[in-house]
């Protein structure tokens, strides 16, 4: 009997995985296109039952992680081992690996679906527990998955041998940017039932301190 719930797991666990290749560009597709309505789904999407939730996407934080795995296999494929990798300076001598370095990309860009969860807590002086948190910070996960996108691909064509490598590494990196403020602005002012300039203050507040929180690990790589 336990062998045969062994082989009915492991079949469900094939078909997860391979749904993924068609569920993840649909996701994909859709927070590039509609990435307010999409982080907006994802409370109705939680209350759904266990078995309903996410039926016709990928769940925010696996999209997130994916998202960052593809982009380390690509990073590996094209360019090849990353130099934090090598490095043995700093907090980098713990990157030893192709795994950590995915762990830690995934703690550095989830700091920022953490953040932007606390600060609508905080703006709505609601209490901060669990519960509450969860919802805004799946919503969180799906921009900053695209904004991942952009930052590393950014490094990639920084690294690359391209003619003006550097100009369209800059480019990326304003686009990613531009396009976090005004998504986040957006999210923000329909959350609080506010104006845009509260929006984008409340966006300001959240994108500084997750630039607080990275500095910190950016100056341990060096």
């Amino acid at each position: 009997m336990d062998f045969f719930k062994l082989i009915q797991s492991l079949d469900e666990l094939l078909y997860e995985i391979l749904s993924w290749l068609l569920f993840y560009p649909i996701t994909l597709w859709r927070v590039l296109v509609r990435p307010v309505q999409t982080m907006l789904a994802v409370e109705r999407e939680l209350q759904e039952e266990d078995k309903m939730k996410f039926d016709d996407m990928v769940g925010p934080p696996l999209f997130l992680f994916l998202t960052l795995l593809g982009l380390h296999l690509v990073e590996v494929g094209l360019i090849g081992e990353s130099e934090l990798i090598r490095s043995q300076v700093g907090l980098a001598r713990f990157i030893t690996n192709d795994a950590n370095l995915v762990i830690f990309r995934v703690m550095a860009f989830g700091i920022l679906p953490l953040t932007a969860a606390r600060r609508l807590l905080k703006a709505r002086k609601a209490p901060l527990d669990k519960q509450q948190l969860r919802a805004p910070f799946y919503a969180q996960c799906y921009p900053t998955a695209l904004l991942a996108i952009f930052v590393i691909t950014s490094s990639f064509a920084y690294r690359s041998k391209f003619p003006r490598h550097d100009d369209l590494a800059a480019v990326l990196i304003l686009l990613a940017i531009g396009w976090l403020l005004v998504v986040e602005t957006r999210w923000f002012t329909l959350k609080l039932d506010g104006s845009y300039v509260r929006g984008f203050g409340q966006t300001l507040l959240m994108t500084g301190q997750w630039f607080v929180f990275l500095l910190p690990l950016v100056w341990l790589l060096n």
